[in-house]
């Protein structure tokens, strides 16, 4: 039996007990860009769910508002999202955050999320 290790289960933080941002590939887009991100947490993703619209997905709100507190480079506004946002590179981008926060096993936000909760209450 192996041990579950506290690394395992937090997200790797520095010194002062910040999460650090990760630089990731945004594997769906043509030349595969990189943008430096901070992951969801599990109380983001609750809020995230709470707010999905009756179709399962994510709002343009509350797109334009994880990239907007998630993505650190480029570093967008919420009005830049909301008024010139490609919808296309927007959800890419989301569904990379979703991924790389250690929540993606689907390719929409809401298996995503539902997933990641099927997980932690098996826990």
């Amino acid at each position: 039996m192996v041990m579950l290790d506290k690394e395992e289960l937090l997200f790797e933080r520095d010194g002062k007990g910040e999460i650090i941002p990760r630089v990731v590939e945004i594997e769906s887009l043509p030349n595969k860009p990189s943008i430096k991100i901070l992951p969801l947490t599990r109380g983001e993703i609750k809020a995230i769910r709470a707010g999905l619209s009756p179709s399962g997905e994510t709002t343009e709100d509350q797109d334009a508002k994880i990239i907007e507190q998630k993505v650190l480079e480029p570093k967008l506004s919420y009005e830049e999202l909301v008024k010139f946002g490609k919808s296309g590179y927007i959800d890419k981008i989301v569904l990379t955050i979703l991924k790389y926060s250690s929540l993606m096993v689907d390719t929409t936000p809401k298996k995503a999320i539902e997933n990641a909760e099927a997980e932690i209450k098996k826990n």
